[in-house]
């Protein structure tokens, strides 16, 4: 399984060609895709709010989940992907998504509680009255735009800041609910988080700026880090 998170890919990143070649190069393998949030640099799925690197994207995951899992879990910078486009996928979840090996899939943005501005926000834009409302209301683009804005100000600050008292708490009272692994993006580093022996919790780095992606072996276990054009191809 393939591990991807924060690629944050759009055109004011000018990284839409190196996220296209990604996408080629996961179709050429034969393992199942995991996607941990941030995907797209700001994404909401809703009429009027999509590019075409939005389309491309699903019409890729909708093609490949015909041949494999294709997970997607929303992070801070998608907005009702899973209300929409649920069908895309082999699961999406707006939050977190555990699967039949008992692996959490999360992005990692609601983990530090300690940070209430963040944890606000999210549970505001991500509302049915705020997603009811980008679709009626006259000037709505404008408030996306300032959403956007404000998730900008705030990448500088919060990346340096990996909270790791709160990751320590989050894994382990998922542990103790019957969880084996966890696997989380969203804080641009690579981690292993200290755990109880035959669990595991780790933090994938970026694929932004770094072309890195975790890879779980077959048996499972820790996910290795490695470039996406490492991966061998399908024979």
């Amino acid at each position: 399984m393939i591990l991807i998170a924060d690629c944050h890919a759009s055109p004011r990143r000018g990284n839409e060609a190196e996220f296209a070649q990604l996408l080629d190069q996961l179709a050429r393998t034969r393992h199942d895709v995991v996607f941990l949030g941030d995907i797209l640099d700001f994404w909401i799925a809703l009429p009027g709010y999509e590019k075409e690197l939005h389309r491309h994207f699903l019409q890729w995951c909708q093609r490949e989940s015909g041949r494999r899992q294709v997970g997607f879990v929303e992070g801070n910078h998608e907005f009702f992907v899973a209300r929409q486009h649920a069908t895309a996928f082999s699961f999406c979840a707006p939050d977190e998504h555990v699967d039949g090996a008992g692996r959490l899939f999360i992005h990692g943005d609601t983990i530090n509680r300690a940070d209430r501005s963040q944890r606000l926000l999210r549970a505001v834009v991500k509302s049915r009255l705020i997603c009811w409302g980008e679709q009626v209301v006259p000037g709505a683009t404008w408030v996306a735009k300032v959403i956007k804005s404000h998730f900008e100000s705030r990448r500088p600050a919060m990346a340096k800041y990996y909270p790791e008292a709160q990751v320590r708490a989050f894994v382990h009272a998922w542990f103790a609910r019957g969880v084996k692994a966890v696997y989380m993006g969203h804080f641009h580093e690579a981690r292993v988080v200290e755990a109880p022996p035959g669990r595991i919790c780790q933090v994938v780095p970026p694929w932004c700026g770094t072309d890195l992606v975790g890879v779980i072996p077959e048996g499972g276990g820790p996910a290795e880090i490695r470039r996406c054009q490492e991966i061998p191809a399908e024979s």
